[in-house]
């Protein structure tokens, strides 16, 4: 009787530990450094209609600006993204992992207007 006993007590205890989900866990992270521009933003820039003077105001200082020739000019925004992810399950297995991305915003403009933007 005393092993059935510490059966069931072991087996409410193991019980106890799922419900409370101690068993099994992990967590993620997104870091972002540098000029990210969302793609909804990137598709508010209108071409013939967008100035330079909104694009600094709604993205902000550009990583480069490049002058192409006399009124003709790229801006490119750079970012990079680190997305961190760990999980485990308690006394068999744990593990982590890393990936770091990034990208290009580029906006174009002929005489104070953007003529062309993509993301490259």
């Amino acid at each position: 009787m005393s092993i059935r006993k510490g059966f069931c007590c072991a087996l409410i205890a193991f019980g106890s530990l799922t419900i409370n989900g101690c068993l099994v866990g992990g967590s993620s992270e997104v870091k972002r450094e540098g000029n990210y521009v969302s793609e909804t933003t990137l598709n508010t820039i209108e071409p013939g209609k967008t100035g330079k003077a909104w694009v600094l105001a709604t993205l902000g200082e550009p990583s480069s600006k490049k002058e192409i020739e006399p009124g003709h000019e790229l801006w490119k925004y750079s970012y990079k993204e680190t997305k961190e992810g760990d999980g485990y399950v308690f006394l068999i297995f744990a593990g982590s992992d890393k990936n770091v991305t990034g990208g290009n915003v580029f906006v174009e403009f002929k005489d104070d207007v953007v003529s062309k933007s993509w993301r490259g």
